[in-house]
């Protein structure tokens, strides 16, 4: 599994989870189980991961490029970026 972004919050990490399974590609939260019990983790941690096969990684990106309603895919978090660029995930 690929790291394709960094979500700010268990909420935001399961939207995208949920967008992706809408397009058939399956993905993964590894610290899923972590923040949901201890919330302040994921300041710890940097973040939650939302994994992607090497496969699916391009598609994922597409639909990754148009979740956040407020700033572009290359704007988001990678894993080696210290800080989250500010987003809000689209609800629609």
């Amino acid at each position: 599994m690929i790291t394709l972004t960094r979500a700010l919050n268990l909420p935001e990490a399961l939207r995208l989870q949920e967008r992706l399974a809408a397009s058939g590609i399956p993905s993964h939260i590894p610290d899923e189980a972590v923040i949901r019990a201890y919330q302040g983790a994921v300041w710890i941690t940097g973040g939650l991961r939302v994994e992607v096969a090497p496969p699916d990684l391009a598609r994922a990106r597409a639909i990754l490029e148009n979740f956040y309603c407020n700033a572009p895919a290359s704007a988001a978090r990678t894993p080696s970026s210290p800080k989250p660029a500010p987003r809000t995930p689209c609800l629609v």
